[in-house]
């Protein structure tokens, strides 16, 4: 990460045309391919008076904090996000359960073609109460772990000051 003086208090962020980028709370952050936080890389240029040149190392310290939270936080949200799917997937399993007991109940009870039907409109509506679950366990927690693993990155990164 390089930040460089240029005597006056404006940021600007270099454009992330054909590479992917990282929200922050506090700015924008290109990485060199899309979602590669080993190759994680970010050029933002803040002007400040050329005489802050000394605070480089409270600067540095500052921004491996915020991009220490920044893990922190993605790693409560993954840990949330897979609880809650957990959760949900119990949830839908107990669904399913009675919903599946009863269309049996239904075949039982008659053998005409309407309850056909609605045993198995009950078990295919058992089937998609899992889509959710089974979606926040499989698929959720990648953009999470993505956005992770980039600010774990950028918490590590070289800070260098230089004045233009």
């Amino acid at each position: 990460m390089f930040i460089s003086s240029s005597g006056c208090w404006t940021q600007t962020v270099s454009p992330c045309s054909a590479r992917g980028f990282i929200l922050t709370r506090h700015g924008v952050f290109c990485t060199t391919r899309k979602g590669d936080a080993r190759t994680a890389a970010s050029r933002s240029q803040s002007g400040f008076p050329p005489h802050d040149l000394p605070r480089g190392s409270e600067i540095e310290t500052a921004i491996h904090a915020h991009f220490a939270a920044e893990t922190a936080d993605a790693g409560y949200e993954l840990r949330e996000t897979l609880r809650r799917g957990g959760y949900s997937l119990l949830l839908a399993l107990l669904v399913v359960a009675s919903l599946v007991m009863f269309a049996e109940w239904l075949q039982v009870l008659g053998q005409g073609r309407l309850y056909k039907y609605l045993g198995e409109s009950l078990i295919i509506i058992g089937w998609v109460t899992l889509w959710t679950p089974i979606e926040l366990l499989m698929f959720d927690h990648f953009p999470i772990r993505r956005r992770r693993n980039l600010a774990r990155a950028l918490a590590r990164s070289r800070i260098v000051l230089e004045t233009r």
